[in-house]
């Protein structure tokens, strides 16, 4: 996920429970092979220490009245309709807020392709926007092994519930039109065994991405100082592990 572009948060209080802190009005990068508007909700249910978009992970920024307003979002959208293929909602985790499903309602009035970026640990509002044909597309964000609780706990800052992260895997394989499963990979944690045990609980339907991890963005401090990887070692990593499924798709994702 890229950073929030601060250049678009206004003041404003927004007539929506929902919280949206970023927007970008045009994006190649977030929507594979669609032009796209990406928009970031505030807050997130976990705490990964290592997360580049911390700013995001409160419930409420430390400038809380600077959020977009939803009915002016949807507008400049709308308006724009004709110049993007979709639109991207990031985070943050989206699926916190409860009025989600009726701001991807009113996008439904438009053409546009819907693409929901999630670290799958709300299964059930997962399932129910995918049921309600208000998804397009699904990217989910996968920690460490799905049933690894400590180390899951670990890796996110304290979240131990992996039977939801089980469960939405299973929703992704059987009911997203699209969707792709994805892994930041941090050096010192993510070891060559641990990723071929986490490819090993994907279905084959869709790709596994590796992406690289970049210390300088990150929460805590001490990842900061984290070891930075190339993206030729990361392919090279994504190569082995695909070698080691080869009824999976499995690519590394370069700097952007």
């Amino acid at each position: 996920m890229p950073g929030v572009p601060k250049e678009e948060a206004v003041q404003n209080p927004g007539r929506s429970a929902m919280l949206v802190a970023g927007m970008h009005r045009s994006t190649l990068v977030d929507f594979p092979g669609k032009v796209a508007c990406s928009l970031f909700t505030q807050g997130c249910n976990m705490r990964c220490p290592w997360c580049h978009n911390h700013k995001l992970i409160p419930g409420k920024s430390q400038a809380s009245s600077f959020f977009l307003d939803t009915v002016n979002i949807c507008n400049v959208i709308l308006t724009r309709s004709s110049l993007l293929d979709g639109i991207v909602i990031s985070g943050g985790e989206p699926l916190i807020h409860k009025d989600l499903e009726p701001l991807l309602r009113r996008f439904r009035t438009t053409k546009l392709l819907i693409k929901l970026d999630t670290n799958g640990s709300y299964p059930k509002r997962l399932e129910a926007l995918l049921d309600a044909n208000l998804v397009d597309y699904v990217a989910m964000d996968l920690k460490a092994v799905p049933d690894n609780r400590l180390d899951y706990a670990y890796v996110t800052g304290g979240f131990r519930n992996t039977a939801s992260i089980t469960k939405s895997i299973e929703i992704i394989a059987a009911k997203a039109p699209e969707a792709e499963y994805r892994t930041t990979v941090l050096p010192g944690f993510h070891s060559l065994e641990m990723l071929s045990e986490m490819a090993d609980k994907l279905p084959d339907r869709w790709p596994y991405y590796l992406q690289l991890f970049t210390p300088r963005d990150a929460w805590k401090k001490e990842w900061r100082n984290a070891l930075e990887w190339t993206d030729k070692k990361l392919k090279a990593l994504a190569t082995t592990l695909a070698a080691e499924h080869p009824t999976k798709t499995i690519r590394a994702r370069a700097h952007r």
